[in-house]
């Protein structure tokens, strides 16, 4: 079963039509979503932080000095992504 392409201008045509009969346009999303600072630079990171995609339900983890996106995925990735880039130390009772 093939479906065809629905064009922009078929859209916009059943927009207008709605709009005629009273039906009323959607209010755009807003989203509630906080960003997240991750200041890691203490425990060998980097500053970072964890902004939210509008429209989906993932993230953006941006580097704030560079304002480069170095990574996107869910919370949950990010957060892991975040763990890998870390240096991981042993703690002083591993080391007595």
């Amino acid at each position: 079963m093939s479906y065809r392409k629905r064009s922009a201008r078929w859209a916009e045509d059943r927009a207008d039509y709605e709009r005629s009969i009273g039906i009323p346009d959607r209010e755009p999303i807003v989203d509630t979503r906080d960003v997240v600072p991750m200041d890691l630079r203490q425990h060998g990171g980097k500053n970072w932080q964890i902004e939210p995609r509008l429209g989906y339900t993932g993230c953006r983890v941006r580097d704030v000095e560079t304002e480069a996106v170095e990574f996107s995925g869910t919370m949950k990735q990010c957060l892991r992504w975040l763990s890998r880039k870390l240096v991981h130390r042993m703690g002083a009772r591993c080391l007595q």
